[in-house]
């Protein structure tokens, strides 16, 4: 669990887990999909997924 200080958005909290932004397909909030500009609120739940091959 991260604390999320007001006005935090996805690319803030990438940042701040380091993990590089490049490195990520899809992001969903509360079961949402969004961008890495979305702002976060205290409660969100947050899932990074990177880009996944196979055959």
């Amino acid at each position: 669990m991260v604390d999320i200080p007001e006005g935090m958005t996805v690319l803030d909290l990438v940042k701040k887990i380091e993990i590089d932004p490049t490195e990520i397909h899809l992001i969903m909030i509360n079961g949402i999909g969004c961008e890495l500009e979305k702002l976060l609120t205290n409660g969100d739940r947050v899932a990074l997924f990177p880009p996944v091959g196979g055959g």
